[in-house]
Parts: structure tokens; C-alpha cells; sequence
């Protein structure tokens, strides 16, 4: 069976939102399917009304950022400036549509052609976007006949204003199955009258042996001197703690290697590795300290020791932690989710032993759960399309 998978593809500098794309692809070709990746551009947000300079103002009056980092950001070098090879690795491993879709309206008007449609992983119900690019992430330029559902994607929130509410409602009752990345996304169906299931992402839904067949990365640790690892994703009020706690892990005798996919370039970095190189550096190094979702769930995925730090000074469970927070507390694995200010605590704690096979037992129901919603969903699709079918011949 065809099918066109939506979600986010096009980022030069974020590895997650990349090997989630190509995790879901591997999943369904797994299954005997033909999987593609949609190239939808989401220009449709560039016709908000919302000004970009009173953005900065409300973030600044909110106390989101200082008045010094806007400028900062301003100055600074845009992290695509550095290639670190995602076309190379996008063309090389992955299938897309060779038309590019700008907006809604060209998805609606020329829908490509698939058997069956899934809207994907990543952050693709989150709160931000114009209304028509919800509509895209909700498969919504669809004839109401096709088959869709969803694979572990995202709200990245906990509740939804009245517009999405009704949006998402008219939109979701038409997915033949719907499964969500965090239990906080459960509670957001439930409040709009929705059934969904809990997926874990489809980076942990691949064994690492998996990742291994499938991605010429480095297996070997690291020998000799001792290595840390740094993967961040936001800066903007957590730098001088990061400083810090590399400063440290340095005076300890640790090599310290540090990337970041945040939007403008770090000085301090020393790393703009490709996503090979990104897989090896967590697969080899000694420990991994890093605030992405995706940084810590290869970490644990591949038995690495790490650090899941807070994306503010402090653990929010309820906001921008929510992800991590999720697959951690299944783990029992909590205490490794710590804020980013308490250097000393992160230091006294960062290599206590962590219960590796509690983690596996884990990830290997999680992947049980997820085959069976796939053939479900699969098989209810393969009906659908059938009963049209026979509706056409008639």
C-alpha cells in the first residue's frame, strides 16, 4: 500500500525532526508498505497577521527574553549557514514526493496520489502555525472517502483554544485510528470527544540493533580519553549553566563535545556533526547531556548514560518537560530529568547507574503495542479502500 506520511522534514540543523521522518518510513516499509514523506512547505504561516517585532515585544514584556538576546540573535550566525549533510542524508535514505506543496491550497488542489495517508510524529499539533497549516497537519485537503490516521504525533500543549477545538474535532473523526505521542496528548482528545491511543516516537518504536542494519553509524566507544557529549535545542536563558557544566566536566578531565541545533549558532560550539556522525557521538560517548526530546531518547534507546536537563532554570512537567517527562516516568527513570540550574545536583547525580534492562522491558512492550495498532489501522485501511472500490465499479 501507498502511503504519503505529513509531517515536519525540511530542517537543516534538527536530527530528531529528521530520523522520526525516517523512523516512521522504515516502520510502514516494515509492514510491506510503500512509505513517502509529503515536501509541504507550511507557507501558509507566513501570512499571519502577527507582527514579528511586537512577537519580540510581548516575549520580552512576558520575560521570555531580555532585550539583549533579541539583539544577540540578531547578530548572530543562522544555523543555515553550516552544512552538516541532511539532503545528503534525506536523498540517500529517504522517500519524498518529488512535487513541493507550499501551502494548503496546493495540497488541496493537487493531492498527491496514495492509498492511504498518516499524519506523523514531531510537533505537528502544536499550537503554533496558521489555522490552514493545522488543516494540512490534519489531513484535512483529503476526500472524506480516503483513508488516514496518525502515528504518535504531538500536541506539545495542554489545552487548545476554542477555534482548535472545533477544528481538530471535525478533522479527527475522520482518521480511521488516532495514536499520540505523550499521555498528555490523551487528555486533549478525550476533552474534544476523541479516542486515541498512546504511541511511543517512532525513534524508540526501532530497536538499536534496528538502527544499526539500517545506518552505516559507529559502534566502537570511544577509547582513551573519556568523552561528554552536549546536545541542546534551547539557549536562550540556559546558556551560562551550560557553560558551566561543561567548564566542570572539562576540569574533570573530560573531553567535551558540543553540538546544538538551536536557530542561531553558538560560538562555543565545536561540533556541526552530520546525522551519522550525531548517531555515533551517542552511541560512543560516555555520557550525554542534552535538553531535546530526541537527544535523550536516542541516549536511551542505545543504553548510553545521560542527563535529560530542564529547557527553563526549572523542571516543568506540564509544559516544555511534558515529552521527556513521559517516556521517563514509564521507565521509572524521573531522576534523570534534571533542571538545568542545579549544576552541582547534575554533577553529584550525571553517572549513577541507570537499570538498563527496565528501560528495554520497557521499549519492547511499547513496540508490541505499536505492531498491533499498525496492522490494525493498516487492515481497516485495506478495507476501506476495497469498499470504495467496489463503490466505483458500481
Amino acid at each position: 500500500m501507498k502511503i504519503g506520511i505529513i509531517t515536519y522534514w525540511d530542517s537543516p540543523n534538527n536530527y530528531g525532526q529528521v530520523l522520526q521522518g525516517f523512523a516512521t518510513e522504515y516502520l510502514l516499509r516494515k509492514l510491506g508498505n510503500t512509505p513517502f514523506i509529503i515536501r509541504f512547505g507550511r507557507e501558509d504561516n507566513l501570512c499571519t497577521n502577527i507582527d514579528p517585532w511586537r512577537k519580540k515585544i510581548m516575549r520580552v514584556l512576558k520575560g521570555e527574553r531580555t532585550i539583549l538576546q533579541i539583539i544577540k540573535r540578531r547578530l548572530a550566525q543562522k544555523q543555515e549557514d553550516v552544512n552538516r549533510g541532511f539532503d545528503d542524508f534525506r536523498n540517500q535514505y529517504m522517500s519524498y514526493t518529488s512535487d513541493y506543496y507550499p501551502n494548503f491550497e496546493s495540497l488541496k488542489k493537487k493531492c498527491p496520489e496514495a492509498d492511504c495517508f498518516v499524519t506523523g510524529s514531531d510537533q505537528v499539533w502544536a499550537s503554533f502555525g496558521a489555522m490552514d497549516t493545522h488543516r494540512c497537519f490534519l489531513l484535512d485537503f483529503l476526500p472524506d472517502w480516503k483513508p488516514r490516521f496518525s502515528l504518535s504525533s504531538s500536541f506539545c500543549r495542554t489545552s487548545m483554544i476554542e477555534e482548535h477545538k472545533k477544528l481538530f474535532k471535525h478533522c479527527l473523526s475522520k482518521y480511521l485510528a488516532i495514536s499520540v505521542r505523550e499521555v498528555s496528548g490523551l487528555k486533549l482528545c478525550e476533552s474534544i470527544g476523541v479516542k486515541a491511543e498512546h504511541i511511543i516516537d517512532p525513534t524508540l518504536l526501532l530497536s538499536k540493533s534496528e538502527w544499526q542494519k539500517a545506518l552505516p553509524f559507529d559502534n566502537q566507544k570511544n577509547e582513551g580519553r573519556r568523552r561528554v557529549f552536549f546536545y541542546v535545542v534551547t539557549l536562550d536563558k540556559t546558556q551560562p549553566y551550560l557553560y558551566k557544566l561543561m567548564h566542570q566536566f572539562e576540569e574533570r578531565g573530560y573531553e567535551v563535545i558540543y553540538c546544538h541545533s538551536y536557530n542561531f549558532l553558538d560560538g562555543k560550539r565545536n561540533c556541526d556533526p552530520t546525522i551519522l556522525e550525531w548517531l555515533s557521538y551517542i552511541n560512543t560517548s560516555d555520557l550525554i547531556v542534552t535538553n531535546s526530546f530526541h537527544g535523550f531518547a536516542f541516549s536511551v534507546n542505545f543504553n548510553t548514560p545521560f542527563i535529560a536537563l530542564s529547557k527553563s532554570k526549572k523542571i516543568d512537567i506540564n509544559g516544555q518537560d511534558s515529552r521527556m517527562y513521559s517516556v521517563l516516568s514509564g521507565m521509572g527513570l524521573e531522576n534523570r530529568l534534571m533542571a538545568v540550574s542545579d549544576v552541582n545536583y547534575i554533577l553529584d547525580h550525571a553517572f549513577e547507574e541507570i537499570d538498563w534492562q527496565k528501560a528495554n522491558n520497557y521499549f519492547e512492550k511499547q513496540r508490541e503495542k505499536a505492531t498491533v495498532y499498525l496492522d490494525d489501522v493498516l487492515n481497516l485501511a485495506y478495507q476501506m479502500i476495497s469498499k470504495h472500490a467496489k463503490m466505483e465499479i458500481n
